[in-house]
């Protein structure tokens, strides 16, 4: 919303008019303008500062001006910046441009070209990595077909692993080579994609949970138990379930979807019959990686309000052993969840999804204003995080599974072939496997063929507007109410 009250940085807040930024103190004392044109197509940023008041033109405060700026510009995945007119020393700052940001990405983050007078004017290069995975390959060697080979020779870049691909129903290779053909195509050319993800997620994931965890999936491996994990260790590995599940390509189309399709009855609402009839809704692919990438961070960041892995800490824990005649699949989408007391509930008549639909209409009924329009949930709102009884499972080997489940619940967790067929359902595109004997996987499809396509089906949206009177809703002045996400 234009000329709303943000904030800027720790010590700044900022209103934006139109493509003209306005940084103000606390107290609302005038610190600079700032212009900005983004060339959205080419990934191209530009900035100038004006009016900078001279009583705040202190190294510090400009600095973290400065930083704003820069990180605006990595979190849209920008190639190149500019930014003109910083009153700011030149050795100084290139010493803190080295230090915060050379350091830390490389030569994918460089100075182009620097003018010092009368003010800094400087132009950056950024350097996006094209393909970007999805899957953490680390993870995915755990379920390597050739892990003793590439053990033995110390080169993990050959680590390889058998792909099921859904929708043709066969094992895929990428260069139907013998070597292929025997192992399946190498991890590092899997799960993966062009840009999916931006510079400054990846570096910061790859220095901080996905460099934490490996060592802590290996000592699981070779022990064979997660009684002997720290404290920290079972935060990072809550964290990294978390962090895993949402990552992936298929959370990034349910994301999608669920922007999408509430976006549209929206749009049906304000605009009526003026719409016309085969209008649909493009959530801009930029918008819902920045989306995408702020949500996977705030569901494991300390701090944030949607921290997920402080409610699982609570949950109980185990390590599923799979037997000698059976093996754990993975999949693009590793992490899958049930709900057991659910279901064990809704056969009994209990159908608690339905019930808590029915309770907050009787809400409604005593107190309209507490109506919430679109409800965005999914073919299975019983597994959200939040949901009593939810269960959760990560096969972390062939034959190793962690998961954690509600203590409030006495449930057996799931045998492996179960879980192996939640991964089969559950999973976008693609099974993987050290096995190449995977035909089971086109019986369980046979059951199930709604889960290989499942566009237009990752969301849900509801939309309960008919049910209240038209007198009401332009009471509660509905195009303002939040969204209730379930899932």
């Amino acid at each position: 919303m234009e000329n709303e009250r943000k904030q800027f940085s720790e010590n700044f807040w900022y209103t934006k008019d139109n493509e003209e930024i306005r940084v103000f103190t606390h107290e609302c004392q005038s610190v600079c303008i700032i212009t900005l044109e983004f060339d959205e197509e080419n990934l191209k940023m530009k900035y100038q500062i004006n009016e900078f008041t001279e009583r705040f033109q202190k190294i510090e405060l400009i600095w973290e001006i400065v930083i704003s700026l820069i990180e605006s510009a990595l979190i849209n995945s920008c190639v190149a910046l500019e930014v003109n007119s910083i009153p700011m020393n030149q050795d100084d700052f290139e010493y803190l441009i080295h230090e915060r940001y050379i350091k830390f990405f490389g030569d994918r983050f460089r100075i182009i070209k620097i003018e010092p007078v009368p003010l800094l004017n400087v132009q950056f290069e950024i350097v996006q990595q094209r393909n970007t995975h999805y899957i953490q390959q680390a993870y995915l060697r755990n379920f390597s077909s050739n892990k003793s080979d590439w053990e033995k020779s110390g080169d993990k870049d050959n680590a390889r692993i058998f792909m099921f691909n859904k929708g043709s129903g066969t094992i895929e290779t990428l260069g139907n080579t013998p070597i292929e053909k025997k192992f399946g195509p190498k991890i590092s050319s899997i799960a993966k994609e062009e840009y999916f993800h931006s510079l400054l997620f990846e570096a910061t994931i790859a220095c901080t949970i996905e460099k934490k965890i490996p060592p802590i999936l290996d000592k699981i491996i070779k022990t064979r138990t997660i009684r002997n994990l720290s404290v920290e260790d079972k935060e990072e590995l809550v964290k990294y379930v978390i962090f895993t599940w949402q990552r992936t390509k298929e959370a990034r189309l349910g994301i999608k979807e669920m922007m999408e399709k509430s976006f549209l009855i929206e749009a049906k609402r304000f605009f009526k019959e003026d719409l016309p009839e085969n209008v649909y809704v493009n959530y801009n692919e930029l918008s819902l990686k920045i989306h995408h990438e702020k949500s996977i961070l705030e569901f494991i960041a300390t701090n944030s309000p949607h921290n997920l892995s402080k409610h699982f800490m609570d949950f109980t824990f185990c390590l599923l052993k799979a037997k000698k005649s059976d093996f754990f699949l993975t999949s693009d989408n590793p992490v899958v969840r049930n709900n057991t007391y659910y279901l064990r509930e809704k056969k009994k008549g209990n159908n608690f999804i339905k019930k808590r639909r029915e309770m907050m209409k009787q809400q409604i009924s005593r107190n309209p204003k507490l109506f919430i329009l679109l409800e965005a949930t999914s073919e299975h709102p019983e597994r959200a995080p939040r949901k009593k009884g939810v269960e959760f499972y990560m096969p972390i080997s062939p034959y190793l599974c962690i998961c954690f489940y509600d203590k409030q619940d006495k449930i057996k967790p799931l045998k492996a072939q179960k879980i192996n067929k939640e991964i089969i359902l559950q999973s976008n595109k693609y099974i993987y496997s050290h096995l190449d004997k995977l035909g089971f996987i086109n019986k369980v499809l046979k059951k199930h063929p709604t889960s290989i396509n499942k566009t237009g089906k990752r969301s849900i949206i509801i939309d309960n507007s008919e049910e209240i009177p038209k007198e009401i809703l332009d009471q509660l002045q509905y195009k303002n109410l939040p969204k209730e996400t379930l899932d």
